[in-house]
């Protein structure tokens, strides 16, 4: 059975929320951004401005973790 959308919904931005988080801890100025901003998910970069970066986040259902590559 196909998983519903809105679970795959909640599981990509559960793992958004993630490496926000463990970025957090590391000291790693970080921002979320919006819902398909140009395939990135989150912002990040020195408090400068002299870095910056962007990360894309790939998430999978726990059901589906053994053919997650």
């Amino acid at each position: 059975m196909p998983t519903p959308q809105w679970i795959k919904k909640l599981g990509g931005h559960a793992g958004e929320l993630y490496v926000a988080a463990e970025l957090s801890k590391r000291g790693i100025a970080n921002s979320l951004l919006p819902e398909n901003f140009s395939d990135n998910d989150i912002l990040f970069g020195q408090k400068d401005g002299e870095v910056l970066g962007f990360i894309q986040v790939k998430s999978c259902h726990p059901d589906r973790a053994n053919t997650f590559i």
